[in-house]
Parts: C-alpha cells; sequence; structure tokens
C-alpha cells in the first residue's frame, strides 16, 4: 500500500485538498479561493507557497520515516523468525524426553508392544527407533523386539533366503524365546528334500517358544526325521483349503513330543488319528477349529485334565445326535481346571452332510446339551457362538435344561441366534448367580429388546451384574423386499434404535434403582448398533438418550454408546494367544 493511500485511511487528505480534521488549518485566504476559485494576491500568493513548502518537507519527512519504521519491522519479523527457532531448538536440547534414561526408554518400547506380531514403521515402538540413532540403538537392542518373526514363502527357491532370515533374526533376539510362524505356500511333496532340508535346519533354532506352520499338506508337521524343538505352543494349519487326514504314521511323532502346553489346529485337518496319540495330558489351553462331534469334544476333555482355556468348534451330527446325547451314560463329567471355554456351536446341516429323510428344520441343541452334560466348576468366563437358532424347539423338551451352578463364572457372552423368546439363555443365565459381565449380541434387534425387557421385569435377576454390553449386528430387521430403497432402511434403522434405547432406559431405571443395593446397580453400558449412515440424526439420538439417562451417568454409570458406526469384534484372547499373527495378510493366518 502506497504511503499517501495510508494517509487517506488515516483520515488525512493529500496536499491540495481539503483536510477532514476542518478549515482552520489553512490560512484565511485559502478557504475563499477553493470555494470560488478565485486568484490569490500577490502576497498572499507568497504566503501560500511558503506553507506549502513546509508541508511537502513535512510530509517527506514522515514518508521517510514510514519507510524506515517499515524497513525496521521487517528487520524485527526476521529476527522474530530466527529467535522463534532458537528458541524450539534450545527446548528440544532441554525436553525431558532427551534425559530419559536409557533403561526407562527400553521399558517404555517394550510397554508399546502391540499383541499382533506385524508392526508398521508408523506404530510404536518402531517409529520411536526413528526419533535418533540413539533411540533406534535402545529399541531395537531389545531382545523381546525380534521375540515374533512371520516369514511366508511362496516358492522352493526362496527357501535358503528365508532360513538366513530366521537365523539372523534369532541373533538379535539373543537368549529370549522365539514365536516362529512359517506359512508354506508351494506343494512341499515336490520338493521333498529341500523342505526336510528346511524343516531340519529350523529345528536347530534355540530357544523357540511358539511354531507356527501352515503347509498344503497334513503330512507335512511331522517329518520322520524331523524333531519339533523344544517348544510351548505349536500351531497347525492347512495353508490350502483342502481336506485330507494325516499321513499313517506321521501323527505319532507328535505324541513324542511332551514340552509344549498350547497347541492350536485350523480347519481342513482331521484329527481323528490324533485323538489317541496326541499328549493331550500335558495341554493348558487347547483351540481346535476342525468342527467336532460331542463324543470327540468328550474324549478332548477327558484327556485334557489340565485345560484352562479352550475354543472348539461343536458339531452335532444329525445322524448321530442321540448317540451323542447319551455318550455320557446319564452322569455329568466335571472338569476341575477349565476357566475360559469357546463355543462355536449350532451349525446342524450342510449340504455335504444332507441324508435321505432329514427334517430341513431340524435345529441343533449343541451349546444346550454340552452345558447339560458336563460341569465346570472352576469356569469364570463362557463365550457361546450360535449360528442357529438355539431356542427354536426349545418347546420340544418334557421341562426346562437344568444346568449346573456355575458358581465361579464371572462373564457370559451369548452371540448369534438365541430363539425368538430367549429361554435357553434365560435359563443359562438362571445358572450364573455371580456373573459381573454379560455381552450380547443378537442377530436380530427382537432378541435384544426381549432381553432388555427380562432384566427390566426382574432387577434381582443376575444380581451382580456390574457390565452389560449390547450389541446390534443390524440395524433394522430382515426384510424379504430386495427392492427396498436407502430410505426405508434409514427409517426402519432408526425406528430400531429408538426402540432398543427405550427399553435400555427402561433396563436402567429398574437395575440402578435406589431401592437396590448399590454394589448390585449396574456401573456400566455398551451399547454398539451398525446402521446405515444417517451420522447427524444419530448423533442427535446419541445426545437425547444421554440426557435421559444425566442422572444416573451423575450418580456413576458408565455409558459408552456407538451409533451409525461399525464396531469390530476382536478374536477371542485366546485365539489371539495361539493363532499369531492375526492382523496382516489374514488370508493367510485368520484361521
Amino acid at each position: 500500500m502506497s504511503t499517501s493511500r495510508k494517509l487517506r485511511k488515516k483520515g488525512i487528505s493529500k496536499p491540495g485538498q481539503t483536510a477532514s480534521t476542518g478549515d482552520d488549518f489553512y490560512p484565511p485566504q485559502v478557504g475563499p479561493a477553493l470555494k470560488h476559485n478565485l486568484p490569490l494576491g500577490p502576497l498572499d500568493f507568497e504566503t501560500v507557497k511558503k506553507l506549502r513548502t513546509q508541508s511537502s518537507d513535512e510530509f517527506q519527512a514522515i514518508n521517510d520515516e514510514l519507510k524506515s519504521l517499515e524497513m525496521r519491522q521487517v528487520e524485527l519479523a526476521r529476527k522474530a523468525v530466527l529467535c522463534r527457532n532458537r528458541v524450539q531448538t534450545l527446548d528440544t536440547v532441554l525436553s525431558p524426553f532427551r534425559r530419559i534414561p536409557e533403561d526407562v526408554l527400553h521399558e517404555i518400547a517394550l510397554f508399546s508392544l502391540p499383541s499382533q506380531p506385524t508392526v508398521t514403521v508408523k506404530q510404536a515402538p518402531l517409529s520411536l527407533s526413528r526419533v535418533c540413532s540413539v533411540w533406534r540403538n535402545v529399541v531395537l537392542s531389545s531382545s523381546k523386539m525380534w521375540a515374533c518373526l512371520y516369514v511366508i514363502i511362496r516358492k522352493p527357491a526362496q527357501l535358503k533366503v528365508a532360513l538366513l532370515r530366521i537365523r539372523e533374526w534369532s541373533k538379535h533376539a539373543v537368549n529370549h524365546p522365539l514365536d516362529l510362524f512359517l506359512h508354506i505356500a508351494f506343494d512341499t511333496t515336490k520338493h521333498r528334500s529341500d523342505f526336510f532340508a528346511f524343516m531340519r535346519s529350523v529345528s536347530s533354532i534355540s530357544p523357540m517358544r511358539r511354531l507356527g506352520l501352515a503347509t498344503p499338506r497334513s503330512d507335512s508337521y511331522f517329518l520322520n526325521d524331523f524333531k519339533l524343538p523344544r517348544i510351548e505352543s505349536f500351531v497347525i494349519k492347512r495353508s490350502f483349503r483342502s481336506f485330507s487326514s494325516f499321513a499313517s504314521d506321521a501323527h505319532k511323532t507328535l505324541a513324542t513330543h511332551l514340552t509344549f502346553h498350547e497347541l492350536a489346529i485350523g480347519r481342513y485337518i482331521s484329527i481323528s488319528d490324533l485323538m489317541t496319540q496326541c499328549p493331550w495330558s500335558q495341554l493348558t489351553s487347547l483351540v481346535i477349529l476342525q468342527p467336532l462331534s460331542l463324543d470327540q469334544f468328550q474324549q478332548i476333555l477327558k484327556r485334557c485334565l489340565q485345560l484352562r482355556n479352550g475354543v472348539f468348534h461343536l458339531l452335532c451330527d444329525i445322524r448321530n445326535e442321540e448317540r451323542d446325547v447319551i455318550a455320557v451314560d446319564g452322569k455329568p463329567f466335571v472338569h476341575a481346571t477349565l476357566q475360559d471355554l469357546f463355543i462355536d456351536a449350532g451349525w446342524v446341516q450342510h449340504p455335504s452332510h444332507q441324508y435321505a429323510g432329514a427334517p430341513a428344520t431340524k435345529t441343533s441343541l449343541v451349546a444346550p446339551s454340552v452345558l447339560q452334560l458336563y460341569r465346570f466348576p472352576a469356569m469364570k468366563t463362557l463365550t457361546i457362538r450360535s449360528n442357529d437358532d438355539v431356542g427354536y424347539e426349545y418347546h420340544a423338551f418334557d421341562g426346562p435344561l437344568v444346568f449346573e451352578q456355575f458358581e465361579a463364572l464371572q462373564e457370559l457372552t451369548l452371540t448369534g441366534k438365541w430363539g425368538d423368546s430367549l429361554p435357553c439363555a434365560q435359563d443359562l443365565m438362571k445358572s450364573c448367580p455371580n456373573v459381573r459381565r454379560l455381552v450380547f449380541e443378537s442377530s436380530k434387534s427382537q432378541h435384544s429388546i426381549d432381553l432388555l425387557d427380562f432384566l427390566a421385569m426382574h432387577p434381582t435377576f443376575l444380581p451382580r451384574l456390574s457390565t452389560l454390553v449390547l450389541r446390534l449386528r443390524d440395524g433394522y430387521e430382515e426384510t424379504d423386499d430386495e427392492e427396498s430403497d436407502s430410505a426405508s432402511s434409514i427409517k426402519r434403522s432408526r425406528q430400531t434404535c429408538d426402540a432398543v434405547l427405550n427399553e435400555v432406559v427402561k433396563m436402567v431405571q429398574a437395575r440402578c434403582s435406589t431401592s437396590i443395593r448399590p454394589e448390585a446397580r449396574l456401573q456400566e453400558l455398551r451399547i454398539s448398533f451398525q446402521l446405515p449412515v444417517f451420522s447427524k440424526a444419530s448423533r442427535r439420538r446419541e445426545d437425547e438418550f444421554r440426557q435421559t439417562l444425566a442422572a444416573y451417568i451423575a450418580a456413576g454409570l458408565r455409558v459408552i454408546v456407538d451409533i451409525g458406526k461399525k464396531y469390530l469384534v476382536g478374536r477371542d484372547r485366546y485365539w489371539d494367544l495361539l493363532l499369531h499373527p492375526t492382523e496382516r495378510l489374514l488370508e493367510d493366518w485368520d484361521i
């Protein structure tokens, strides 16, 4: 901006114009001359000329001073930037983070280790190693940082490179036990000598805590001259989804390894040969994703007398259902050590298992049968996932199922289809008087509404319940109208959301009433809805819901609500324990 513009902006006119502050600044003869355009006399002309010279000199002086100030301002701004950068640099030098002792930094790096073995450079602790060379040396010097390695080998030519990588990795791990996962993506039968030599070299690596092995053929797990290293955990997986059993003598090798206490067996692997050969008695954690019959499940429980954590996929074969149910000869089997049980049940009839005359609507009662025929006095956590309507034919029994009282059970999770009236789930809950955390994930909103209504009508039911987690898988009921537009879906979602939240309010009012003992009141409520996107409406509905429960929230109730967001149901922690890795390359290891 020019100097003249700056002057005009401040109310000062250009020379020759009337000042905005008044005419008293000029001699008397100037006013009439400007107003009437009359010529000045000689004396007046000299007076005005002298005044003009003085004003011009004053203007020039002011203008020079303004330019000097502008230059000074630019110089000061430059110096300010330099000083600011200098201060930031000195703050970095004086920062407490720079003075973190190496042993503390080492503990921070270990604390930030993720549960999954595959870490990106943007995640801690690898991100810490990119700060400076000192931090990098400290972070990467920990043997625990090198405790887990996942290797995928797609071609036989990569075996030598993979072996070098494994050996170099184990050197960094020093004496820390290594968790090694090998995914063999090629047919080992066509390159048996190279593969066997590779596995013999791998078996010599020590120490090793966990070994995961995925190959196209199950007989590659146990080679005649391959001895498993001294490990605590063993993961078996098929890299291709084709079914085959173990080789005739391969399973016998497994019985000679008495060191591991954790075993995971993926799908498409027959365990019929393992039933008598596997060292079940030493296992404390077991994951079997290949479907088991009730009879096989019973045999495993009888052999795994030290088992504490179990994940099982149970299949009730319709053709052998009666034999399965009476397998215990009327005497319940008691397992004294099992503390955490995950049952994936309710899978009834698959096209490959159909037979002539099979009832089309036959409903499996696998999960209730397990809980009725077995006793687990030490169980603390129970998770049952069912893909079939467990309570569909519940009324077919002469009387209600009687479950053993689970006195030690503290956490109960029910997911999937649990019947239109939930009688089976209610009977199960009645057997769990000390449950403090209830997780319910229903495939239909009406099931959740029924459960909430039941909890509201019976405040003394589950008297120690402090945390309720409610998950609605779909935001609206299933419809046969394939041409239903998105607007209708959103409308149904809003109606479902309102119906469920209204029932939640009633349940909270009943379970947080002052008439209930303080230790028996609900303390935490988590609700997750997976609805079509209507973010503004869902956020407004969530705010209204919180306002309705404001008094209870102020009294200490913790409320967490996710509406309109997709929630991720995490893998069970014992799946994480045995089936690493699960974060990257899910198509390879998410079994």
